[in-house]
């Protein structure tokens, strides 16, 4: 029988439970596969990135030229707020563009910062509206926002992680030639 120590107990280690940690498997480990393949594929070209990344604000735009057009019944619910986040986002994109131009990779980090920010902002926006707006609000209003978030959210995640995907290569092509 092993022993794990840790700083404050010893913990026993049987062989069993060391047989049953080997026999878990990871069932999502090839979806993560492919994810991983898709980012540096795309990661690896930063014109294809920057005009990827360009996805959220390119949303927004569109959401906001529908929702202002007056096709929308729930225009009046936005305001000036599509405008407001579309402002950010093209910052964002606008800095993105920069840092990939010109190398530099710790720039990048912001740009990855406000897209995930955003996008995790928009899934507490999604909860906060699914729990108090149902109740509130009509269920054709909820479901535009809904549908609206949904989007959104997908974008700027998905922005997010091709950036981090682009800073790592920028590091990894940055350490290569440091060495070198």
């Amino acid at each position: 029988m092993n022993t794990a120590n840790t700083d404050e107990v010893s913990v026993p280690v049987t062989e069993a439970a060391v047989q049953q940690r080997k026999k878990q498997h990871d069932y999502c480990i090839g979806i993560r596969k492919a994810y991983a393949g898709l980012l540096s594929g795309l990661s690896s070209n930063n014109i294809l990135a920057f005009i990827l990344c360009g996805s959220p604000f390119y949303y927004i735009l569109g959401f906001s030229i529908y929702s202002n057009s007056g096709h929308s019944s729930a225009s009046s619910l936005f305001g000036a707020s599509p405008w407001i986040f579309m402002g950010i986002l093209l910052s964002a994109w606008l800095l993105s563009a920069l840092s990939m131009w010109k190398t530099m990779p710790n720039l990048l980090t912001a740009s990855i910062f406000i897209y995930t920010t955003i996008g995790h902002w928009c899934i507490v926006s999604g909860f906060i509206i699914m729990i108090y707006g149902s109740s509130q609000l009509p269920a054709s209003y909820t479901g535009y926002l809904l549908a609206a978030l949904v989007p959104s959210v997908i974008f700027l995640l998905f922005s997010g992680d091709l950036l981090r995907a682009v800073r790592k290569r920028m590091y990894d092509a940055t350490a290569a030639t440091t060495l070198v």
